[in-house]
């Protein structure tokens, strides 16, 4: 029979093994922490979006696709890719999950070269702009906080209330991220004389 310092030795064990997996687990799944501000300038038509990724973590991520989907704050994600679709029609048709949305705009921003840098864009105020930055001149993100800012011009908007959305979709695990922020285009003040 054990005595009390065996048996605490062998909880201590069994304890010790348990809080390992439970890191090792923690940090396979830790998420990555994504952020967007948005800036203007007093008198720029100009605005500043500002993104970042950081991963907490000292293991690598690998990102699959990045990028900034811009609409009018009421409409749903799926109904602003599906407006911006035109010609492309992996983008312009039904959508049944956010999931899907992110996972298609990433297989197309990876695989159709007519989508440059700029991004996509129409006249009613939507825009999907991939941001190579992260997913083809970063690899195995770890430990590190990356940012990367593009400037839009806003008169390319007409008068409303827009939503910006940053979607990051990591290599290893099929969950997306997401940060939204906002910005108001305004009717233009009449000039004094």
């Amino acid at each position: 029979m054990m005595d009390a310092s065996e048996t605490l030795k062998i909880i201590g064990g069994i304890a010790g093994i348990v809080a390992l997996i439970w890191r090792l687990l923690d940090t396979f799944k830790s998420y990555l922490q994504i952020d967007l501000e948005i800036s203007k300038e007093a008198g720029s038509t100009r605005l500043q979006l500002k993104t970042g990724v950081e991963n907490k973590n000292h293991i690598g991520k690998n990102i699959r696709a990045a990028f900034l989907l811009i609409g009018p704050q009421s409409e749903p994600p799926e109904q602003i890719v599906k407006k911006l679709g035109g010609r492309n029609r992996n983008l312009a048709r039904e959508f049944f999950t956010l999931s899907e949305v992110v996972s298609t705009i990433a297989k197309v921003i990876r695989s159709d070269h007519n989508i440059d840098a700029s991004g996509i864009y129409d006249r009613e105020g939507r825009a999907l702009i991939p941001l190579p930055h992260y997913y083809e001149e970063n690899r195995d993100i770890g430990d590190e906080r990356l940012t990367y800012t593009i400037m839009i011009d806003s008169t390319n908007f007409p008068i409303g209330v827009y939503g910006v959305r940053f979607y990051v979709e990591p290599r290893w695990m099929r969950y997306y991220r997401v940060v939204q922020d906002a910005f108001e285009i305004l009717p233009a003040e009449p000039k004094r004389t």
